[in-house]
């Protein structure tokens, strides 16, 4: 199981999903919403079902299925439930 924090620069809440990740061994990748392109943001919101307003946006990938897991609140609930 890995994640995708998708995030913009200078985000506080992006900066505190990737140390929560980290601090609970997780793989993560952080993809910068700026430098992404159309199609590629469409992937993702199209999992989320809905367009992105704010970042972090984070996602789980288990096996070959990607799961919208929310915004850094999420993120932290859903990682406690897996303790």
């Amino acid at each position: 199981m890995s994640y995708t924090i998708i995030g913009a620069p200078h985000c506080a809440y992006c900066e505190s999903a990737k140390m929560l990740l980290r601090n609970n061994e997780y793989e993560f990748e952080y993809l910068d919403m700026q430098k992404m392109t159309p199609a590629d943001l469409d992937v993702y919101m199209s999992v989320a079902d809905k367009p992105f307003r704010t970042v972090p946006q984070v996602f789980v990938k288990a096996e070959s299925s990607l799961q919208y897991i929310g915004g850094f609140e999420d993120l932290r609930e859903h990682v406690q439930e897996q303790k």
